[in-house]
């Protein structure tokens, strides 16, 4: 992507966020921040930094699977690294710069990408099933009907999810891309796609595992986000609140990766949070304070664990 394009999509996650804030009251946002738990804060903040750390062992389980041995503090380097990076680029799609991150440690370039290209298109089948499952339960309690443009987002992650695997496991779908090896740059991109391949079969034997993974960060998540609401004080008229956040982070954090012009989905995530919050009777001013917190909190801790995969790349660089 270019610089200019990335700089529109920061231009326009910021107005939305702006206007988001403004329309709802900035005195009442201000008020929220001003009466946040501090202790459910840092246990929501802490529970963040854990997620990672379970995020960086996936890495590093998946690479040694494939005989490339890592060492944690050096996979939890790389991983905060591509965190950051997904923060500002469009669906998320930075997080893939976490590879070439892996790159730094000696990790052969086929085994760095399908380490994070795997695991990452069972997070996204998992966020797809559970959307819709929150989707159901959701339209239920509030007798509506499903909002079909969530859906057809939802379809097109799905469709990017069965590319991603059919990319990983098939030959013949990969051979149809035969054509661009004949093109400087993306010919690179291929052969290591083929590369890959050549392991593919350590995914298979581990999709278990992988599903495994999925679930344990899908129900912190959801424990971390019942933690944030409890340090704002939010209650909601709903049977149980944690299943609640459960489900709600597995639907909301789908529209970071949705093909916005945004970076992460920023402002429309957070509108989206705000519309349904405000559906199960949270006041909406609240309702924005929660996403704002959400994602400045998850960038401040993405940006500090990064510092030394950086110290890594400006020594690689000089």
């Amino acid at each position: 992507m270019g610089k200019k394009l990335l700089a529109v999509y920061i231009a326009v996650s910021l107005l939305l966020l702006a206007a988001l804030v403004f329309y709802f009251g900035a005195d009442r946002v201000l008020s929220s921040l001003q009466s946040v738990n501090p202790i459910y804060y840092l246990l929501f903040a802490l529970l963040l930094v854990i997620i990672n750390l379970f995020m960086a062992i996936r890495i590093k389980y998946v690479l040694g699977e494939m005989d490339a041995d890592l060492d944690l503090i050096d996979a939890l380097k790389a991983h905060m690294g591509g965190m950051l990076a997904s923060d500002f680029t469009p669906a998320r799609s930075g997080y893939f710069a976490t590879a070439a991150f892996l790159s730094l440690f000696k990790i052969e370039g086929e085994k760095a990408l399908l380490a994070i290209f795997a695991p990452q298109m069972f997070n996204f089948l998992m966020k797809v099933v559970f959307s819709v499952l929150a989707i159901m339960l959701f339209a239920q309690q509030l007798n509506l009907s499903g909002n079909w443009l969530v859906y057809v987002g939802i379809a097109v992650v799905f469709v990017f999810v069965v590319t991603g695997f059919l990319v990983i496991f098939s030959k013949r779908f990969l051979a149809l891309f035969s054509f661009s090896e004949k093109i400087p740059f993306a010919g690179k991109f291929y052969a290591i796609f083929v590369k890959m391949q050549e392991h593919s079969d350590v995914v298979r034997e581990l999709a278990a595992i992988l599903v495994g993974f999925e679930l344990w960060f899908i129900l912190l998540k959801g424990i971390a986000w019942y933690l944030l609401g409890q340090a704002l004080g939010i209650t909601l008229s709903v049977p149980n609140e944690f299943v609640f956040y459960f489900f709600l982070q597995a639907l909301v954090i789908l529209f970071d990766f949705m093909p916005t012009p945004t970076i992460a989905g920023a402002g429309v995530t957070e509108g989206a949070l705000v519309v349904i919050l405000a559906l199960f009777g949270v006041d909406t001013g609240m309702a924005i304070t929660f996403g704002i917190l959400l994602r400045f909190t998850g960038i401040t801790i993405d940006a500090v664990g990064s510092l030394p995969v950086m110290k890594n790349v400006i020594g690689y660089i000089g």
